[in-house]
C-alpha cells in the first residue's frame, strides 16, 4: 500500500474506481472553494510529456499521486488553481503519475509517498522535490527556483 501523506504520513484509503486518459484536465466548479482560475491539464503519459518538454524546452513538473489521495486532490483544487501560482504553470509541462497506472516511474523516481512533486529540465535533470502536501506559498517559491536554476544554466544567460 502507497501512503498518502501531508506533512506526516497518512494512509491511502482503497481503490476507487478512475477512467485512464492521457490528458486529464481539471476544471473549478462554481460550487468550490478554490480561488477562481484556469483549467489545469496534467499529461499522464510521461513519455509524450518529455518529448513536449523537450520541443518547447519547458520544464517537467511531475505530480506523484495515488487515485484517491486525499491530499493530491486537495492541491490540485487549491494550490495548483492560486493566482501566484497560475501563471508560473505555464511555463511547466505538467505530468500527473498515477502509482495504479504507472508504478514504473514511481521506482525510477525514487518516489515512496503521495503527494510528491518533482521539478525535471527538459533535459531529463531532477531540480527540486517536494514531498508532501504544499501550500501555495511553497509552491510558488518552488516554481520561481526551478525556472530560475533553468535560466541560469542557459548558455549566456546571466544571474541578477
Amino acid at each position: 500500500m502507497m501512503l498518502c501523506i501531508a506533512g506526516v504520513l497518512r494512509y491511502d484509503r482503497g481503490e476507487m474506481p478512475w477512467t485512464s486518459q492521457k490528458i486529464i484536465s481539471f476544471s473549478n466548479g462554481s460550487g468550490s472553494n478554490a480561488p477562481k482560475s484556469t483549467d489545469l491539464s496534467f499529461l499522464t503519459d510521461y513519455t509524450e510529456a518529455q518529448l513536449l518538454a523537450s520541443q518547447q524546452e519547458k520544464p517537467l513538473l511531475l505530480l506523484f499521486t495515488t487515485r484517491n489521495c486525499v491530499f493530491s486532490n486537495r492541491m490540485i483544487e487549491t494550490t495548483f488553481r492560486f493566482p501566484s501560482v497560475q501563471p508560473l504553470l505555464k511555463q511547466f509541462v505538467l505530468v500527473k503519475v498515477d502509482l495504479n497506472e504507472n508504478p514504473g516511474l514511481w521506482q525510477e523516481f525514487k518516489v515512496e509517498s503521495s503527494p510528491t512533486i518533482q521539478f525535471i529540465s527538459s533535459k531529463g535533470i531532477l531540480l527540486q522535490r517536494l514531498n508532501g502536501e504544499t501550500k501555495p506559498e511553497q509552491l510558488t517559491a518552488s516554481l520561481n527556483a526551478t525556472l530560475h536554476t533553468i535560466s541560469a544554466r542557459r548558455p549566456g544567460s546571466v544571474l541578477r
